[in-house]
C-alpha cells in the first residue's frame, strides 16, 4: 500500500504538468523510500489510506484546483499525524526495553 500510494503521488505531480514540481516529488520520495518501514503507520489500514487519498485524486482529475488544493492539505495533515504517532509509539517502545 505504502510504495502504491508514492506512486499515486508521482502520478498527480506528473498530472499537474509542473517538471519542477516532479522533480522534488522524485527527490522527496527517493529520501523517504529507504526510512518507509518506520512510517508504515497510514499504510496499515489499505482501506482508509486509499479513503484518504481518494479526494485528492478525484479533485484532480476534476481539474478542481481549489478541492485539490484543500484534499491535498487535509491529506497530508491527516498522514503526517499518524506517522508522528507512530513514531512516537516506536520510540516509547524503544525506551522502555532499554
Amino acid at each position: 500500500m505504502q510504495l502504491a500510494d508514492v506512486e499515486a503521488h508521482r502520478a498527480l505531480a506528473r498530472a499537474t504538468g509542473n517538471r519542477v514540481y516532479v522533480l522534488l516529488t522524485n527527490t522527496l520520495f527517493n529520501a523517504y523510500l529507504p526510512v518507509r518501514g518506520a512510517l508504515v503507520g497510514p499504510f496499515e489500514d489499505p482501506r482508509a489510506a486509499h479513503d484518504r487519498l481518494a479526494p485528492v485524486v478525484e479533485a484532480v482529475a476534476a481539474g478542481d484546483q481549489e478541492a485539490a488544493r484543500t484534499a491535498a492539505g487535509d491529506y497530508l495533515s491527516a498522514t503526517e499525524r499518524i506517522m508522528l504517532e507512530g513514531l512516537a509509539r516506536s520510540r516509547g517502545r524503544r525506551e522502555g526495553a532499554l
